[in-house]
């Protein structure tokens, strides 16, 4: 039997999906590349607030980002989701 500490890179996944406004960021972002400034306007959050939940999506690794000048335009990481999508079918698996 595997040690509760091989999913720790999953947990952390899930700690950042069991949020709504990180889901909403993730579902936003499934329509392109966005900036703080257009999250916080689409989703009706303070930009201070939007930051710290895409600082959390980041560090799961389910978004990245491209700096273009002052700006850096979040987008979904395609692989990152991709292998959260197979760790979830697997678990239905059992």
């Amino acid at each position: 039997m595997e040690s509760p500490f091989a999913y720790k890179h999953e947990v952390k996944i899930f700690k950042a999906l069991a949020q709504p406004s990180r889901l909403q960021i993730l579902k936003t972002l499934k329509l392109g590349p966005k900036c703080v400034c257009e999250l916080s306007a689409l989703l009706h959050h303070r930009q201070p607030y939007i930051s710290q939940q895409l600082m959390v999506l980041k560090a799961a690794g389910l978004v990245t980002f491209i700096s273009d000048g002052a700006k850096k335009y979040y987008h979904l990481n395609p692989t990152k989701i991709n292998e959260t999508c197979q760790v979830l079918f697997l678990l239905g698996q059992e």
